[in-house]
């Protein structure tokens, strides 16, 4: 069989040729590119293992330092069943049928669990955190609340008033807001019985850079004018103690210019912060540290600092006894009185004021003249 002239033209066609080479880069291209692609995939799944892995150290390190005081909802019925059981085994029925009565009791009245522990581990500060039930010895060797339950009594306008007998304690009405709280029209707020606020100074980005609340200088400058008492908070969210004292010099300068109207102590937040945020996992030893360099700062300026949080985050964050010298402010809105240790300042429900679109924090300042 005879070649045809025009195959062996084209092959050797300059055109042809390039055509060809060309065709070949590309599929070589798509190839490498197709390859890369999968090479960047690897890696970014890589990089997200590793932040997983880094959320679960984490999360263990955060747990493992309250391993021995914590229990989950199955960890607790085994020791229940454990503890009767064992009851029973040394003749101790009518104690197992005493206990089950007040578990009994306490649910057909529509407690809580949280609150039923309460009361069946009374020498014991029980927090509930992430679904957890932590137990904690009521420590000794810190001022304990001056004020029994019975002293308070929630009005049906949801707010609280000491109806104790000492004759000598004097309690105010107060709300904290920011500016995720709106404009307020103070003068309506006066109004409303607010006797004092707390106003957030600022608060710390992503990134832990301390911004001013875009409404903190309104905020105080409103409630001044009306007569109401102002406060001022700020979030512990440091990771280091040097960026703690930052933290703690940055609130100094933001009042600086407003501390004439600012008669109430500087309150420190405690919240604990949400998995894979960057304070996420510090201990126990570093939040305190933290905690006690603001202040540091602050009382070398003669600044007072008020310590702020939840019972979480007063029995797990920090060791109170560095704190004896600091004002309490409890975040308690279960609408009884819980904290055991000294306190002068409760957050302790939500609901509405004039002059305030939506609802805010209830606040009571409580003190002896």
């Amino acid at each position: 069989m005879k070649n045809d002239p025009t195959d062996k033209n084209k092959k050797n066609n300059p055109n042809h040729i390039r055509t060809v080479y060309l065709a070949n880069i590309i599929v070589l291209c798509s190839i490498i590119l197709v390859c890369l692609g999968g090479l960047g995939y690897l890696i970014f799944r890589l990089h997200e293992s590793r932040k997983e892995l880094s959320l679960i150290h984490d999360e263990m390190t955060a747990t493992s330092e309250h391993s021995q005081s914590l229990y989950t909802a199955d960890e607790l019925e085994e020791r229940v069943s454990a503890a009767t059981s064992e009851a029973v085994d040394r003749g101790e029925a009518e104690g197992k049928r005493e206990a089950l009565q007040q578990i009994q009791s306490s649910l057909e009245n529509g407690e809580s669990v949280e609150m039923m522990l309460r009361d069946m581990f009374p020498d014991n500060y029980v927090v509930e955190s992430n679904s957890r039930y932590y137990f904690y010895p009521i420590l000794k060797n810190v001022k304990t609340n001056l004020y029994p339950a019975s002293d308070f009594k929630l009005g049906d306008d949801g707010r609280m008033a000491y109806v104790g007998s000492d004759g000598d304690v004097k309690y105010d009405f107060g709300i904290d807001v920011s500016s995720e709280t709106g404009t307020i029209n103070w003068r309506s707020a006066a109004e409303d019985g607010v006797q004092f606020a707390v106003i957030r100074i600022g608060y710390s980005d992503e990134n832990g850079t301390p911004v001013v609340d875009e409404k903190f200088e309104e905020n105080v400058n409103g409630a001044y004018e009306n007569g109401i008492e102002v406060g001022v908070y700020f979030r512990l969210s440091a990771i280091t103690d040097d960026e703690a004292a930052e933290d703690a010099q940055f609130v100094l300068d933001t009042i600086e210019p407003l501390k004439d109207k600012i008669s109430a102590p500087v309150a420190l937040v405690l919240a604990q912060p949400k998995s894979g945020s960057r304070a996420y996992g510090q201990s126990k030893n570093a939040w305190t540290s933290h905690a006690a360099n603001f202040i540091a700062v602050l009382n070398g300026s003669g600044t007072d600092v008020c310590v702020a949080g939840n019972g979480a985050a007063f029995a797990m964050m920090i060791d109170l006894t560095g704190f004896e010298d600091n004002e309490k402010w409890i975040f308690e809105k279960s609408g009884e009185l819980y904290f055991p240790y000294r306190f002068t300042y409760w957050q302790y429900n939500t609901g509405e004021i004039n002059g305030i679109e939506g609802k805010v924090n209830y606040d009571l300042h409580i003190y002896k003249e």
